[in-house]
């Protein structure tokens, strides 16, 4: 009979400048991390649109509401984000508010400091001083849609 004949399989290289970012999932304020525990699986970028250097970490989050939808940032877009628990006044920002996961924007003034929303209906939350109901997880680098 005939044999069989293996042909040499075509392995990919996978450019350099393509990071796998952990989606992050559920989780509570009272430990930030457990957001990577229940990770949604990973998202493919191109580092060279988002300016990511090798030393930041970053993470992908599920954009939870349309709070920032006047910004053209809407739910269930994914958002690109520099994990880091300080932002700086205009930054956007990924919370954890007790269990609930919101992207809205930073505003620091003087030492007062809240989380707004640019769509009508959301709250704004002022951020105080050691209340640990509310971590920043990360700043907001760019938004990905798929359509």
């Amino acid at each position: 009979g005939k044999t069989a004949q293996a042909t040499p399989t075509q392995v990919q290289s996978i450019p350099s400048y393509i990071k796998q970012l952990t989606i992050i999932g559920d989780g509570h304020a009272s430990n930030p991390l457990s957001v990577f525990m229940q990770s949604r699986g990973q998202i493919a970028i191109d580092t060279r649109v988002y300016d990511i250097t090798p030393k930041q970490q970053y993470f992908a989050a599920i954009v939870p509401d349309d709070a920032l939808s006047p910004d053209g940032i809407k739910q269930n877009d994914y958002a690109i984000v520099l994990q880091t628990n300080t932002a700086h006044d205009t930054d956007i920002v990924i919370v954890l508010m007790n269990d609930q996961t919101l992207i809205r924007t930073f505003y620091k003034n003087g030492k007062e400091a809240e989380l707004t929303a640019s769509a009508k209906g959301f709250p704004k939350i002022k951020l105080q001083p050691k209340d640990d109901s509310i971590v920043i997880l990360g700043v907001v680098k760019g938004v990905i849609r798929v359509l």
